[in-house]
C-alpha cells in the first residue's frame, strides 16, 4: 500500500513537468493568424429588441434576431459595455436572455473589434457533473477509486501535451502511438492494481488485444481507402494539415487505439484477476486456460456491445440521415463515413475476444499456485 502510494505521488509530481516542458516546446508551432480570436465571460445586460419566431420545421427551434446590451466580465475589455445583433437560425439557436450568463467571441484586427454571442455559459455545469463523478468515485471505491480518477487524468495530460503536439509535429503518428498507449496501459495498471504477477499478466494482455485492434484498423482502413477526413471534424482536420503538415493516415489508428484501450483494459484485468484466483485451486495449466476462456466469454459478450453500441450512439445521426433518406443498403455500406465506424467498431471487438485467449495464456505461464506469497 506504502508503494502504491509513493507510485502515486510519483505520477502526480510528474504532471507539472510534463505541461511545463511541452508547453515550452511546443510554443512555436502555432501558425500566424490573421485575426485574434478570444472566448471571455460575460454577461447579457438587457434584451434591446427581439424578432423571433418558431422555425416552420422544428418546434423546438427559433428564427429570427435579437440587439442585446452587454458587458464582458473578462481579457482586455473587462467591464465594457457593448450592443450587439444575435442572429438566430435552425444551426445556431443560442436565445439571450437579461441577466443571462454567457461566452462570447471577440475578434480584433487592427484595433477593431467584433463582438457575438459564442454560446452559453455551460462550463460551470460540467464542473459540477466532474465533481459529482469524482466524489462518488471516491466514496465508493477509497483509494481505488481516487487512483484510477489519477490515471484517468494522467492519461489525458500524456494524450493532450504528449502525443497530440507529436502528431502536429508530423511526426509518425502510428509509431508514437504505439509507444505511448503502452506507456500508459503500465501506469495505469501499477496505479489501479498490485505490483504483482496478475498486473503483469494484465499489461501483457492489453498490448497484446490493443495491438491487434490497432493493426487490424490500420489494414482494414488502407484497403478501404479511409480516412480521418470521414471522421467528425475530418475536414477541419484537412485544413490543418496544410498548416501543420499532419499526417493524417494513421489518424484511424489513432483513435482506435484510444477508443478500445480502456474496455480491453478491462477484459486483461478481469482474465488475470480470475486466473489468479483459480490457480490456488489447481496446478493443471489446461484446466486453468479453459477456466479463464469460460469465464472470458461472459466478459467478451458485454465489453464488445459496450464497444460496438459506443460507436454506435457516436454515429447516430449519420444512421438517422441514412434512414431518413431511405439509402440503400449498397450506398449506406459504402459510405466512407459509416465505413470508418464500422472498421474502428469491429477492429476493437476482435481485439477484446482476442484478448481473452491471449491473457489466458500469458496468465497459465506467468502466475503459479503459489503466488510467491501473495494473498
Amino acid at each position: 500500500m506504502i508503494r502504491r502510494n509513493f507510485f502515486a505521488i510519483f505520477v502526480i509530481l510528474s504532471i507539472f513537468p510534463i505541461v511545463s516542458i511541452s508547453l515550452k516546446v511546443n510554443s512555436n508551432i502555432k501558425i500566424e493568424k490573421i485575426f485574434s480570436y478570444d472566448y471571455v465571460n460575460g454577461i447579457v445586460l438587457e434584451v434591446l429588441e427581439e424578432k423571433i419566431e418558431k422555425h416552420d420545421l422544428y418546434d423546438s427551434r427559433f428564427v429570427g434576431r435579437q440587439e442585446l446590451k452587454i458587458k464582458i466580465n473578462q481579457g482586455t475589455l473587462k467591464g465594457q459595455e457593448f450592443i450587439i445583433q444575435n442572429p438566430i437560425n435552425a444551426e445556431r439557436n443560442i436565445i439571450a436572455k437579461a441577466n443571462m450568463k454567457a461566452i462570447f467571441t471577440i475578434r480584433e484586427r487592427n484595433g477593431d473589434y467584433s463582438i457575438w454571442l459564442y454560446s452559453y455559459k455551460n462550463d460551470t455545469f460540467i464542473y459540477l457533473l466532474s465533481f459529482i463523478f469524482i466524489g462518488i468515485v471516491a466514496y465508493l471505491g477509497r483509494g481505488k477509486g481516487l487512483r484510477s480518477i489519477l490515471a484517468l487524468a494522467y492519461a489525458g495530460v500524456i494524450l493532450f501535451f504528449v502525443l497530440i503536439p507529436l502528431i502536429f509535429r508530423a511526426y509518425d503518428p502510428i509509431f508514437w502511438t504505439i509507444i505511448i498507449i503502452s506507456y500508459l496501459i503500465v501506469i495505469s495498471f501499477l496505479l489501479i492494481s498490485d505490483y504483482n504477477k496478475k498486473t503483469l499478466v494484465a499489461i501483457i494482455g492489453t498490448i497484446g488485444g490493443i495491438s491487434l485492434a490497432g493493426l487490424l484498423a490500420y489494414i482494414f482502413g488502407t484497403l478501404t481507402k479511409s480516412s480521418a477526413i470521414y471522421q467528425e471534424h475530418g475536414t477541419q482536420i484537412l485544413y490543418l494539415t496544410a498548416d501543420y503538415k499532419l499526417k493524417i493516415n494513421g489518424l484511424i489508428f489513432v483513435s482506435m487505439l484510444i477508443a478500445s484501450l480502456g474496455a480491453v483494459m478491462d477484459v486483461a484485468m478481469s482474465i488475470a484477476s480470475s486466473a489468479e484466483e483459480l490457480s490456488y485451486n489447481t496446478k493443471d495449466k489446461e484446466k486453468l486456460f479453459k477456466s479463464c476462456l469460460n469465464i472470458g466469454r461472459d466478459i467478451m459478450g458485454t465489453m464488445i456491445n459496450t464497444l460496438i453500441l459506443a460507436f454506435v450512439g457516436s454515429s447516430l445521426n449519420l444512421l438517422l440521415m441514412a434512414w431518413g433518406y431511405r439509402m440503400t443498403f449498397t450506398q449506406l455500406i459504402n459510405m466512407p463515413a459509416l465505413s470508418v465506424e464500422i472498421i474502428q467498431a469491429l477492429a476493437g471487438s476482435i481485439g477484446i475476444v482476442f484478448t481473452v485467449p491471449f491473457t489466458a495464456f500469458v496468465a497459465v505461464f506467468v502466475i503459479n499456485k503459489n503466488l510467491e506469497g501473495k494473498k
